[in-house]
């Protein structure tokens, strides 16, 4: 066979190749294009998720507080702090629930029983308030009572800065809600940790 005739029987050997090459390397390279594409996708959802998530995570909310009298009137307004554990009025609003738990008494009681626990919760274990507290449970028990008891607390006033006078009413009432009796007032020193 002459050289020329192998030369031509080459170059369509080589052209055919060439072609089939291209078909392949461009399915090659549009995979390899679209693998790039979504690595690149996933590192900018990754992004995304992981920026959210710091967004998430941080408080974005200001509670403004708007203060009014009984007329409904503005009386004051600002932006609301964290209060402390010390804060008169969280002290006052424990005081005044200890108190309601302690000694309201209900029809229902589950009720009862949960307000029981929360006054025991509320004492220090083995103090003499607890124990003023399981005797007086003892000898007048709030489940045997036929009358239901409203309290309702009128004043808490500070003594030192761990001691509370509080004064409050009782009344008493029956089943269907009737008062019984005349309106008890009490007054107390409780003390704070």
């Amino acid at each position: 066979m002459p050289s020329d005739v192998k030369s031509g029987i080459s170059q369509h050997y080589m052209d055919a190749r060439s072609a089939w090459d291209e078909r392949y390397g461009d399915l090659i390279s549009r995979a390899q294009n679209w693998r790039m594409a979504f690595f690149g996708m996933t590192g900018v959802a990754l992004l995304i998720g992981a920026s959210l998530l710091y967004e998430m995570h941080r408080s974005h909310i200001v509670p403004f507080v708007v203060a009014v009298d009984s007329l409904n009137q503005v009386v004051a307004t600002g932006f609301a702090t964290e209060s402390t554990v010390t804060d008169p009025r969280l002290i006052r609003a424990r005081l005044q629930e200890y108190i309601e738990d302690a000694r309201s008494v209900s029809t229902d009681p589950l009720v009862m029983k949960t307000d029981i626990t929360k006054a025991f919760d509320m004492t220090v274990s083995g103090s003499a308030g607890e124990n003023f507290l399981k005797e007086f449970y003892t000898a007048d028990s709030p489940f045997e009572k036929h009358n239901t008891v409203q309290v309702d607390v009128h004043n808490i006033s500070p003594l030192t800065p761990t001691s509370y006078e509080l004064t409050w009413s009782e009344t008493k009432r029956d089943k269907v809600g009737n008062v019984v009796g005349p309106k008890e007032e009490w007054k107390g020193i409780l003390g704070t940790c």
